[in-house]
């Protein structure tokens, strides 16, 4: 975020949210922080689209369950304190197994007028930057494991290996 922008915090955007099934939108010009830091699962059950910017810092530790991850801005994601852990499940609802549509904002727009299908559980960068720093220790590699199903097929693990 430009320093003319000031960090909210992902609460207050959560809170605001009047229809828990709707697409949370981090919106354009803005600078959201996750602030999350016990551990909480959190639903965003219409899915999440971050068109504006959005920055998981070292202290957050929380889960987010969604449908969809697209990024059209910046999504940042700080290297966790000891002990913290932040990160996304996909899944799918029972009986909807269909391809997620999303039309691209701003400029992209142009490029998929109609909607581009990014197909099922999407973690989807269109037109915008992951910024995922990795652990601090020199003497652990580190990676993101980007796709593991489990075994109904139906649910999508971001950053750990998925049971079964």
């Amino acid at each position: 975020c430009g320093s003319s922008i000031s960090e909210l915090p992902l609460s207050s955007l959560v809170a605001s949210n009047q229809d828990s099934r709707a697409e949370v939108q981090i919106p354009c010009s803005s600078c959201y922080f996750v602030d999350y830091d016990n551990g909480d699962v959190l639903t965003f059950a219409g899915g999440l689209n971050v068109i504006g910017s959005l920055r998981f810092p070292s202290d957050a530790n929380v889960t987010i369950r969604t449908t969809h991850v697209v990024v059209q801005g910046v999504l940042t994601v700080d290297p966790p304190a000891v002990g913290l852990r932040s990160g996304f499940v996909l899944y799918e609802e029972p009986g909807e197994h269909g391809s997620h549509v999303m039309t691209p904002h701003g400029e992209n727009a142009q490029h998929c007028s109609v909607g581009c299908d990014v197909g099922r559980m999407p973690v989807a960068v269109v037109g915008g930057r992951l910024d995922v720093h990795g652990l601090r220790d020199p003497a652990c590699p580190s990676h993101v494991q980007l796709l593991a199903l489990d075994a109904t097929r139906t649910v999508l693990t971001v950053g750990a290996a998925a049971a079964g």
